[in-house]
């Protein structure tokens, strides 16, 4: 069996004689192929909608605590809202989620 660094050495030169032969402009430009850059790029591709998805939401709360009779409903209440906060970016993981899942589905990935 040969090594990935023979199959893309005689790949890309294929390439590179198939295509140039075809398009002109790509007679000094350089195809080249391997085993590892094709998973590679869908890598770099998914990060790059993974990106382009983002949202940013509001992350940090303000939380005014006072030691008065109350001090427990205060940080009963800065518990509840780290709660929704993490709740809201969960949610928006999934999405980002499913749209890469979506796009990698699109590509055949």
């Amino acid at each position: 069996m040969p090594y990935p660094s023979q199959v893309g050495i005689a790949f890309s030169r294929f390439q590179m004689r198939h295509f140039s032969s075809r398009y002109p402009k790509l007679e000094r430009a350089t195809l080249s192929y391997g085993p590892c850059q094709t998973p590679t790029l869908g890598f770099v591709v998914r990060r790059h909608l993974e990106i382009e998805a983002f949202q940013s939401a509001p992350f940090w709360r303000l939380v005014l605590a006072l030691r008065l009779d109350g001090a427990a409903e205060a940080a009963e209440a800065a518990a509840e809202a780290a709660a929704e906060a993490a709740e809201a970016a969960a949610a928006e993981a999934a999405e980002a989620a499913e749209a890469a899942a979506a796009a990698a589905r699109c590509y055949g990935w």
